[in-house]
């Protein structure tokens, strides 16, 4: 580990200190720092690096262990597990319809929730309703396998009619909406950053207060009015969206530069 990493330990801001190595050494691990099947530090060695307790290290390793992103050898030490960079779904960016269409190919869905629920004040201007306006909030939870990839909620606007879970048995989402007359054609998209509450952990399988990305898309029909709008959080170690750069991009960075 670098002396960076030692000054990546914060105390008194709240977050426990077994939990701040854990994020740091699972860091080193994810980019590759430190190579699959390779033995990592003691725990002697780490205690000394962060400047913690051998039992602060202990309970680190010991979530890591628990996400299956190290082994323990008794007698010989601990090592980076061989296979642990999963694949990530990785879909591009160029086009926001394709986009969505990736990822309903790549990944399995779940419908958490399907309700009708008064118009959350930040989608009002969007769907150009009045306050007491209901909407449908789909949720669902995307998988490959076994592995959660991403959380979803969809807000659509009450004009498409009734909605049931058994709707979700039998069709996607946007076949759906398709056979009701609804063809989406055009959209925005905003990606961020959050931190995992306690429900998108639990689903996401990952820590609370975990760095999550945060996509926002606001989805408009073939008439050009508003019909779907979208969040989805993911961790990055299982989502990715690609984009390609042209010349023009280029050059506007260079300018930038």
């Amino acid at each position: 580990m670098s002396k960076d990493d030692a000054g990546a330990i914060q105390r008194g801001g709240g977050t426990p200190l077994h939990h701040q190595v854990f994020l740091v050494v699972r860091s080193a691990i994810l980019s590759g720092r430190y190579a699959e099947g390779q033995m990592l530090p003691s725990e002697d060695d780490f205690a000394k690096t962060f400047g913690v307790s051998r039992v602060t290290v202990r309970n680190a390793l010991a979530t890591l262990r628990a996400q299956s992103l190290v082994e323990k050898r008794r007698g010989v030490g601990t090592f980076v597990c061989t296979g642990r960079m999963r694949e990530k779904l990785r879909v591009p960016n160029a086009d926001l319809m394709e986009h969505v269409r990736s990822v309903g190919a790549s990944t399995q869905v779940k419908v958490l929730d399907v309700s009708r629920v008064a118009a959350p004040a930040h989608l009002q201007e969007f769907f150009q309703c009045e306050p007491d306006a209901q909407l449908h909030r789909i949720v669902r939870l995307r998988s490959i396998g076994a592995r959660p990839v991403f959380h979803v909620v969809t807000y659509l606007s009450d004009a498409v009619g009734s909605l049931s879970r058994s709707d979700f048995h039998r069709q996607s989402l946007y076949t759906l909406l398709a056979e009701r007359g609804v063809e989406l054609s055009s959209g925005r998209q905003i990606v961020s950053a959050a931190l995992a509450d306690p429900s998108l952990a639990r689903h996401l399988q990952t820590m609370v207060g975990a760095a999550l990305l945060y996509i926002r898309r606001f989805h408009y029909d073939q008439h050009g009015a508003p019909a779907e709008y979208i969040e989805f959080h993911a961790t990055p170690q299982s989502f990715e969206i690609e984009m390609t750069l042209g010349s023009d991009e280029i050059g506007t960075h260079r300018a930038a530069g």
